[in-house]
């Protein structure tokens, strides 16, 4: 293959490389909120992160609520946390996942 037809394939093979991007509408705002509705007054330990983004611990305190915005892009499809409370009960699930959670405006 010659220098020139390798190069426009690489054109081609990136234009269509965006456009999926686009499509899939890259950069969407997520808009998270994780609310402590815990009984006896407990507060609520949560640490979140997406594969680029440590989001650090919070503390949320009964009825309250912690609420966060990040950019969905092809690297960021999902936002994993762990919490716990009452200083023994741990749990860990998917706040966000870009596949599960689609929606139509």
């Amino acid at each position: 293959m010659g220098l020139f037809t390798r190069n426009v394939t690489m054109l081609i093979l990136l234009a269509l490389f965006l456009t999926v991007c686009d499509a899939n509408d890259a950069n969407t705002k997520v808009h998270v909120n994780i609310t402590n509705d815990l009984t006896g007054n407990s507060s609520l330990a949560v640490h979140c992160r997406t594969r680029i983004r440590d989001l650090g611990d919070q503390k949320i305190p009964h009825g309250s609520s912690f609420v966060f915005i990040f950019d969905q892009n092809f690297i960021t499809k999902r936002l994993d946390c762990n919490v716990h409370w009452d200083q023994a009960v741990a749990r860990s699930f998917i706040a966000y996942d870009q596949d599960r959670d689609k929606y139509s405006e």
